[in-house]
């Protein structure tokens, strides 16, 4: 509801038909005055979204101390009076990665994704070394042909990761004459590797600064993007359960990752803040937000599907693992889509 000032005249602005009390029968717009100051749109802006009018402190209030019960309310219908857990999520979210970003990020990290070729062969065995030095020679002449059925001696480009290949030509001829038998993805990642020597002229520094921003705006994707993974997990695991539809998993995986969000945030202010006053107390409420997350986690279990002790105990172990497997895999895939896209 907003707090602006009622119209006087009843005729709706929106719809132009006449209005019986403060909204509109037809289309249900609010019947106030369309002028607003600054800070009445800042304040209509966070309403929606958060539902400022209640909703958002009383949901926050119970997702933090009552685990599993927002869902279970959901799934039971009763979903006016709390935050839509959509909306809680995108709001949470955006608030955790922005405040881990602007004050949490060790951009120290950025400087050990990829390293351009030192020449530096101290770490190479006598065997590699003598290969190097023919790669080099090869290397430095660009030779063009060569008997074609002469594949002894091929190997990878991996076995020269300290090998200076000095152009996407230089590789090319080196795969033509079969000196190198790299398979399709690592061709891909030595050409984009090469592209990327060329366009940022070998500055290491700047080409991992770039790719450490880019990485780190996709993280918020990655972990919406595992949402539906841990959803379908916990229908399967919870198959049995037929009351239990998908999208109420999905809710559950929501809820859950809100906490999450909201407990890591506190858990590094504490770190950051003992960092700089060493109150000893701030350490230990540290380390029990971190006991409180997996107490959380299993308790929601508990309370949302209702099964015993040992039962939760066996299917929150497999959910923790399946959860881990999606995220570094997503990970991993995510980084490498960033790298490719650069």
């Amino acid at each position: 509801m907003s707090h602006l000032k009622e119209r006087i005249e009843i005729n709706c602005l929106n719809c132009n038909a006449i209005v019986n009390g403060k909204y509109c029968s037809v289309c249900g717009q609010e019947n106030i005055e369309p002028k607003e100051s600054a800070w009445q749109l800042i304040v209509h802006f966070f309403n929606d979204i958060t539902h400022f009018d209640g909703k958002f402190f009383s949901s926050l209030k119970y997702l933090m101390f009552k685990p599993g019960f927002l869902s279970s309310e959901y799934m039971r219908g009763r979903r006016q009076a709390y935050l839509n857990p959509i909306r809680f999520y995108v709001f949470t979210s955006f608030i955790f990665f922005l405040v881990v970003f602007a004050f949490f990020v060790n951009k120290s990290a950025e400087n050990n994704f990829i390293k351009f070729d030192d020449g530096d062969n101290t770490k190479l065995t006598v065997e590699q070394k003598a290969k190097l030095d023919s790669l080099n020679n090869l290397i430095s002449s660009t030779p063009t042909k060569r008997n074609s059925g002469e594949k002894k001696g091929s190997v990878s480009s991996n076995e020269f990761y300290f090998s200076k290949f000095k152009s996407k030509e230089q590789y090319d001829s080196l795969l033509k004459i079969k000196m190198i038998n790299d398979n399709y993805l690592t061709k891909v990642f030595t050409y984009k590797r090469l592209e990327l020597k060329e366009k940022y002229k070998g500055n290491e520094t700047t080409l991992n600064a770039a790719l450490w921003e880019k990485f780190l705006h996709n993280l918020p994707l990655m972990f919406l993007f595992s949402l539906p993974f841990f959803a379908i997990f916990l229908k399967l695991i919870y198959i049995r359960q037929k009351k239990y539809f998908y999208v109420a998993h999905t809710i559950f995986a929501v809820h859950l990752y809100i906490f999450t969000y909201i407990a890591i945030l506190l858990n590094l202010g504490c770190t950051r803040i003992y960092e700089r006053s060493h109150l000893g107390f701030l350490n230990v409420l540290g380390g029990f937000i971190l006991v409180y997350i997996l107490y959380y986690w299993y308790k929601s279990f508990r309370f949302f599907y209702e099964q015993g002790r040992f039962k939760t105990v066996i299917k929150f172990f497999l959910v923790f693992l399946w959860l881990l497997f999606i995220l570094v895999l997503l990970f991993v895939l995510f980084f490498f889509y960033s790298f490719y896209k650069m």
